[in-house]
Formats: C-alpha cells, sequence, structure tokens
C-alpha cells in the first residue's frame, strides 16, 4: 500500500512538504501499531501538489489537508 499525504497551500512549499510527510508517516506508524507489515508501506509527502480541492475557504483548505491510503 502506499499512503499519501497531502498538505493545504497556506505555507511555504517546504513547511507544506515537511507537514505532508509528517501525516503520511503518522498514518504509516499507526498501521504498524495495529499489526501491517512495514514492509508492506510505502509513504509519500505530496505537500500542496495534486489537490483536487482549492483553498478558497477554510472548509477546502481542510479537504485539501489530507491522508490517501492507495493499495497496490
Amino acid at each position: 500500500m502506499t499512503i499519501k499525504g497531502y498538505s493545504d497551500s497556506t505555507g511555504s512549499a517546504s513547511y507544506d512538504q515537511m507537514v505532508s510527510e509528517i501525516r503520511a508517516n503518522t498514518v504509516k506508524n499507526y498501521l504498524i501499531a495495529k499489526g501491517v507489515s512495514p514492509a508492506k508501506i510505502s509513504t509519500e509527502g505530496k505537500g500542496s501538489q495534486d489537490n483536487s480541492a482549492g483553498t478558497g475557504s477554510e472548509e477546502k483548505g481542510r479537504m485539501t489537508s489530507r491522508v490517501v491510503i492507495e493499495f497496490n
């Protein structure tokens, strides 16, 4: 599985990248603690790129701060 972390675009590009990586790794660590093999998990921090929702409002900003899990 691939865990992708995203952030909104309210910070600098480097900050948004860091936040998205932390977000993805937090989910990874949770799944490992629940018994998922670490070898089956990869993570990607996507920053604020590839966001399908804009950040024109606070609600849309929350929608872009997310984690997506893709099962391969």
